[in-house]
């Protein structure tokens, strides 16, 4: 049975029970009955349709049902928003109305009328079919006007059409051009759950040629469409080859000219896809710009003919994806051209009496051309001609003709045309034929031989050389070398000049001039050897035995280059002739002679670098040429300017510079302390402590770091120093100075009243001063009357007189002797008295609550010590009780307290305490009573203790606290004002205040009241008066907005100052730009007048009449060094700019090393300036973390010289540059050192270097550079070892921070410009550095460098450009 039946049993179930309970009931005659009962209605999906119900004589209820589903009475349908039961239900009409039809409405219906008692069930069923219309069509694998591309070959193919989703199923027919298709379809439909139909339509098609382009559509018919079409297609694309191309634009065998322009058009008709139409030439693709349209494929080959298109092929093909192999089609053209030009080959130059051939060839020509001679007007017979193919296409013709050359043949002239006799065109040359004889000898102008010519002049020559022809070719040469010459021809005179700067190789040289033309079998020539005079080029100095050591005798010899004539040597030191021994001449390159001489010298310590200059000249030309040598004397280590002793205070740091001067380089240092040698620790070196003599010494060579110094470290000390020719020594004594302190002191001193009291102190020091020891007492006058203070060596003795207890205190003894802070020490005074209780009201009173702990407090003074007793009545309490616990101390000199604790006070304790106070000289007494807490007692003794314009402060002593924590309320108005006027200030102080904001010049009443949680006091009644002082003239009082208002203006006021200080500061800066241009305008003017060469370049060649050295003789180079002069405050104005920006600040010149690091650098500055005192060697540590000096390194370690251009020390040399700048401007970071002079020593006249390195400049003027100032330094860590800048016997003296002593910057400086408030770098002396060699005086050239077993450390040197 299928659903209906199962819902007809249902229904049918249902209305018979309803009838059974209405069997009882009138029978009518009448019935209920259909007057129009639903039938099966049809919708479209989303239309609106009523299934139509009506009931004549309706008795019983009505109802519809759905599915078997009743729907209910309610003719709303509750649940069924688009179901509504409608109609005049008057006259039976009951429809239903379903709106928006869905395809959940396609089912069952029933309108139901149920049975009454006289009526039986009426129901009517009716089927709504509710009708979909279907998708798109969709051809599958297609879309919708897609091509779709099949081979003419292929055998068939099948279409799918798909029309899904309809219901009923839709009629799908295929057309082919809007023609019903003749192939076979085949039909189908798939039937969905959701009651939906699938229709599917296969048509198979065999493709053809003539099917190519046809358009196939699936179109969908369906009743729910409305008479509309659903249609999709697709257009078939047979692909098919085209036809074979065809040329047109060309007939066969017509003739081009070149020139001409000619369109080949290839045409391919037909092809699926239309055909690639490409043309080639001879095999050789030249277009492939095809265009297409109507079905076929045209490529258009437009060209200029030319000689090459003669016989080529033109072939044209096409191809598809469909017949890959081409199709073609080809012309072959046929081309006329006349040849492009004729050449004529053979000579055209020959002597009288000889026979010449000409041969005259034609280009290509099409047809061959003909070729005919023509010469004076006629045409030439006897030519015989030749004619073969081109490779090229085309034909070449050739004709040769003899000719006999006669005198009359000169110049003649020689035609060959060419012919092309198709064309009517011809192509013609010619050439001249010439008669050769040759020239006359040449004849040389500008020189004669034997006369002297100066090197460096420039010399002309010319060559002149008549007849020939053609005229003749001149040419210039030196040895085999061709010379570049000037050559110029007038008529038949040839000339030719050269003109050359005489040089050393010229002299002797011969330069010849050869003549030729065609006509001659060898070259004419005429020569001149010239004589030219030349200066030296260099000397050569050369020293024996080649190592130079002190008390040996040292030859140094001098050899000048080639010089014509002969150069005259001499020697000079310090700007003067040094006598000299001459040692011979020989001959030279260039011809000319070299000149040789000698110094013999009984060689010192104080020779090592002294400068000897050789100077060669060559007395004819007055030029010179200088070298010089810098004396290498090795000599054991020597000490210069040591101070025999060096003082500190005790815990600051010792740096001792005593740096051997030594050639080589001290080795090894070795310290001494009273003659017992020290292990000291060295830099970078790891010791133990115990290893070591003294812990907190360090040693880097002569440089002895003594950190946080203690009075042991005092006594005699010596120091070594050892190279490889010898020991050096020298003493000093260490004076360990260390502020006083206290080593005794008599306290406490009893005396009886009107005795004599004596107080000593002692105090041990370092210096011991006068007056070293002072007595004071605060409060307390020190008259003569009274006291006496006697001071002896180290202590000190005080006498006060007639003493009382007033005397008692504390008198402090302090001892200063001017190192460090003093030290103090006190000693009691006590003069004997019977104690004295304080019996002021607030230590009469005490309070406590029941429970509580109640403190009762005692006070006395008295001398010797107070002993106190507490009594309670008159029983003497026992203190160590649980119940009674009493604490004595002592407050000062003389005054004890006695404090008594009861514990849980209870209503017992409340009473009166006995406290008496005894000792040796008598007692005293007192009561205190106890009670419970209240509120305060009046405070009392109201005072003024200062008092100010705006101000009064206050003092009282306050009354008994009633055993509470108290504050205390200050009242106060102005005089003459009413109550209501006053004022009020609290305050938690026990006895001091100060009111604030009072009037000036105004009388104020004042009185203070206590207040505590149990009440306030009464104000006590005797009120004080203060008067405030009145305003000064111009004072302004000033509020809290007041003061904002000021601070504002102030700081409106200061902005308004540094605007203007920054202008002032900028318009300064630019005024010295502007006096700096006028001095480099005014020194570049002198420097062009002094010289024409810039202030680098070494003079070669010197007149002989200036002296070699500038401070050796009368002769002041003021314009080489005070152009740029500047004090240390000039140089800190501008050193702040950059130095590679500016434009206005002189360039700093720091020559870079040489390849030979031997080599040195001649640096041309004063004597008296820092700048040539020494060559600057400062090396980059290992660890930068170390403070220290940056010195040059002892051997072994891996630090490196720095060097100005050091690109990896970059980052280092602007530390140095800003730390200089920053000590310049006075503004030294904590990480800066600035060091102090203390000592100018002075050399005794007749130290082995005091003359003679004063007047080389090796020890400086200035006090900053001087090898014995000594300095001290302190504040840094203690534990970290301090090294100096490497120069003899140097000290810092009082300096914060790690001592890196930076270089300044490199210019030259007059001594007077050196600060002496300041220490810079000092110049390190070559002996100092572990390797190294010094420039000490100025030379016309860097001196040859003395053979070093050391190697030679970098410069970093400059002066000014």
């Amino acid at each position: 049975m299928g659903e209906p039946g199962w819902r007809r049993l249902v229904l049918a179930l249902a209305f018979c029970f309803v009838v059974g309970l209405d069997q009882v009931g009138p029978v009518h005659a009448q019935f209920q009955s259909f007057r129009v009962a639903p039938n099966d209605t049809t919708v479209i999906q989303g239309d609106n349709v009523i299934l139509p119900c009506a009931v004549d004589n309706i008795q019983g209820a009505l109802q519809w049902a759905k599915g078997g589903f009743v729907l209910g009475y309610d003719y709303s349908i509750p649940g069924f928003p688009r179901y509504t039961v409608e109609g005049n239900f008057g006259i039976g009409e009951y429809n239903m109305v379903i709106r928006d039809a869905k395809l959940t409405d396609d089912d069952e219906f029933q309108c139901q009328i149920l049975p009454t008692s006289t009526h039986p069930l009426l129901q009517a069923i009716m089927w709504l079919t509710v009708m979909v219309p279907p998708e798109t069509p969709v051809i599958v694998g297609y879309s919708n006007g897609s091509d779709v591309n099949v081979q003419q070959t292929t055998t068939e193919v099948n279409l799918t059409c798909r029309v899904d989703n309809g219901k009923p199923a839709p009629e799908v027919t295929w057309l082919k051009n809007n023609e019903p298709a003749t192939e076979l379809v085949q039909y189908s439909t798939e039937r969905l759950s959701n009651k939906l139909i699938n229709a599917k339509s296969i048509i198979a098609l065999k493709p053809r040629r003539e099917d190519n382009g046809a358009i196939y559509s699936c179109r969908a018919t369906h009743k729910a469409l409305r008479g509309r079409v659903l249609e999709t297609y697709i257009r078939l694309s047979v692909f098919h080859p085209p036809d074979p191309p065809t040329i047109t634009g060309y007939n066969q065998n017509d003739i081009l000219r070149t020139g001409q322009t000619v369109t080949l058009q290839c045409t391919s008709v037909g092809g699926n896809p239309l055909a690639q139409v490409v043309w080639y030439k001879n095999d050789q693709q030249i277009d492939f710009s095809y265009t297409t349209g109507g079905n076929r494929a045209v490529n258009d080959l437009a060209f200029t003919v030319d000689s090459t298109d003669n016989n080529a092929v033109y072939r044209c093909e096409v191809t598809n994806v469909v017949h890959t192999l081409p199709m073609v089609a080809s012309v072959t053209l046929k081309v006329y051209f006349s040849p492009e030009k004729v050449t004529i080959n053979g000579h055209q130059n020959a002597r009288a009496g000889e026979t010449i051939t000409l041969s005259c060839i034609s280009a290509k020509s099409n047809p061959a051309s003909v070729i005919t001679w023509i010469s004076r007007g006629r045409q030439l017979s006897g030519a015989v001609s030749a004619v073969v193919p081109s490779p090229e296409g085309g034909y070449i013709t050739t004709s040769n003709i003899s000719v006999k050359l006669t005198d009359q043949e000169n110049n003649v002239v020689y035609a060959c045309q060419g012919t092309n006799d198709q064309l009517g065109e011809t192509t013609r040359t010619e050439v001249s034929l010439r008669v050769l004889y040759p020239p006359f000898p040449p004849t040389i102008e500008g020189y004669t031989e034997n006369t002297s010519i100066r090197a460096g002049t420039i010399q002309k020559l010319k060559c002149l050389c008549m007849g020939g022809n053609p005229i003749a070719t001149l040419t210039w040469w030196k040895g085999d070398k061709q010379m570049p010459a000037v050559d110029k021809s007038v008529g038949t005179i040839a000339s030719s000049e050269i003109s050359f700067i005489a040089k050393e190789d010229d002299n002797q040289a011969s330069y010849r001039c050869n003549a030729t033309n065609p006509a001659t079998a060898e070259p004419l020539i005429v020569s001149v050897k010239l004589t030219v005079h030349f200066p030296p080029k260099s000397v050569t100095i050369t020293t024996d035995p080649p190592v130079a050591k002190a008390n040996e005798k040292l030859t140094v010899t001098c050899t000048s280059s080639s010089s014509n004539p002969a150069s005259v040597i001499t020697w000079w030191k310090d700007g003067s002739v040094v006598k000299s021994i001459a040692a011979g001449v020989a001959d030279a390159e260039n011809g000319g002679i070299k000149t040789s001489n000698k110094l013999e010298i009984t060689l010192s310590p104080s020779n090592d670098m002294d400068t000897y200059e050789c100077q060669a000249r060559n007395d004819v030309l007055a030029m010179t040429v200088h070298d010089a040598i810098t004396l290498d004397v090795l000599f054991p280590p020597i000490f210069s300017g040591t101070p025999p002793q060096i003082s500190v205070v005790e815990g600051e740091y010792v740096v001792t510079n005593f740096t051997g001067i030594a050639n080589p380089p001290v080795t090894n240092y070795t310290w001494f302390k009273h003659g017992t040698k020290l292990k000291l620790s060295k830099l970078n070196l790891s010791r133990t402590r115990r290893d070591l003599t003294i812990a907190h010494f360090y040693a880097a060579g002569g440089v002895l770091n003594m950190t946080n110094v203690s009075r042991a470290d005092k006594g005699e000390y010596r120091v070594e120093a050892t190279n490889g020719q010898g020991i050096g020594k020298v003493n000093f004594t260490l004076d360990v100075q260390y502020p006083a302190a206290i080593t005794k002191i008599t306290t406490p001193v009893y005396a009886d009243n009107g005795d004599t009291a004596f107080i000593e102190c002692l105090a041990e020091a370092n210096p011991v001063v006068p007056n070293m020891i002072k007595w004071s007492r605060a409060g307390y006058t020190m008259s003569p009357a009274k006291t006496r203070q006697v001071y002896g060596e180290g202590k000190s003795f005080l006498t006060v007189y007639n003493v009382s207890k007033h005397d008692s205190g504390a008198f402090v003894c302090t001892a200063q002797n001017g190192i460090g802070s003093s030290a103090t020490k006190i000693a009691e005074l006590l003069v004997k008295y019977a104690p004295e209780i304080d019996k002021s009201p607030m230590y009469a009173k005490a309070a406590s609550d029941k429970g509580m702990t109640g403190k009762l407090t005692c006070r006395a003074k008295g001398v010797p010590v107070v002993e106190f007793t507490w009594l309670k009545g008159n029983t003497v309490l026992n203190t160590t009780h649980a119940k009674y616990r009493a604490v004595t101390k002592k407050i000062d000199t003389v005054t004890y307290e006695s404090n008594l604790h009861v514990m849980n006070v209870s209503q017992s304790d409340y009473a009166t305490y006995i406290c008496k106070g005894k000792n040796a000289l008598g007692e005293d007494q007192t009561s205190v009573s106890l009670d419970g807490t209240s509120k305060p007692d009046v405070p009392y003794n109201i005072s003024v203790v200062a008092v100010n314009g705006h101000s009064v402060t206050l003092g009282w002593t306050p009354g008994f606290n009633g055993g509470l924590v108290t504050t205390f309320r200050v009242r106060y108005r102005a005089l003459g004002t009413d109550a209501s006027a006053f004022k009020y200030a609290d305050t938690s102080s026990n006895n001091k205040f100060i009111l604030t904001e009072l009037s000036p010049n105004t009388r104020y009443e004042i009185t203070v009241k206590a207040i505590n949680k149990k009440g306030e006091s009464t104000y006590q009644m005797k009120s004080i008066q203060a008067t405030t002082k009145p305003e000064k003239t111009g004072q302004v009082i000033l509020g809290i907005n007041d003061s904002v208002v000021v601070i504002l203006a102030l700081s409106v006021s200061l902005s308004v100052i540094m605007g203007v200080t920054i202008v002032v500061v900028i318009f300064c800066i630019r005024r010295r730009r502007q006096r700096l241009r006028r001095e480099q305008a005014a020194s570049d003017a002198a420097s062009s007048r002094n010289s024409s060469a810039p202030a680098n370049t070494i003079e070669m060649y010197a007149p002989s009449d200036r002296p070699l050295y500038p401070n050796g003789g009368t002769y002041i180079d003021d314009q080489s060094y005070n152009t740029y002069d500047k004090n240390m405050d000039d140089f800190a104005t501008d050193s702040y700019r950059s130095f590679d920006d500016d434009e206005d600040v002189k360039r700093v010149f720091l020559p870079q090393p040489p390849n030979n690091p031997q080599a040195q650098r001649y640096t041309p500055a004063p004597r008296s300036s820092p700048a040539v005192d020494t060559q600057r060697t400062f090396m980059v540590p290992e660890n930068p973390n170390v403070p220290g000096e940056f010195i040059s390194p002892p051997r072994g370690t891996n630090a490196r010289p720095y060097v100005g251009n050091d690109t990896d020390n970059r980052y280092y040399a602007e530390q140095l540059r800003q730390n200089q700048l920053q000590r310049s401007l006075g503004a030294v970071q904590p990480d800066l050192v600035r060091l102090t002079p203390t000592k100018t020593p002075t050399l005794p006249p007749n130290h082995p270097l005091s003359q003679s390195q004063r007047s080389l400049g090796t020890i400086p003027q200035s006090p900053a550079h001087h090898p014995s100032i000594v300095h001290k330094v302190s504040g840094a860590n203690p534990n970290m070892p301090i090294f100096p800048p490497q120069h003899p016997s140097i000290i810092h003296d009082k300096v914060s921070g790690p001592a890196n002593i930076l270089p300044i910057p490199a210019r030259n400086y007059a001594t007077h410009e050196m600060p002496p408030s300041t220490v810079s770098v000092p110049a390190i002396p070559r002996r100092v550095t572990t390797s190294g060699t010094t420039d000490m005086r100025p030379s016309s050239r860097p001196p040859t460098p003395p053979v070093r077993t050391a190697q030679s450390s970098l410069e970093m040197r400059g002066h000014l450009v």
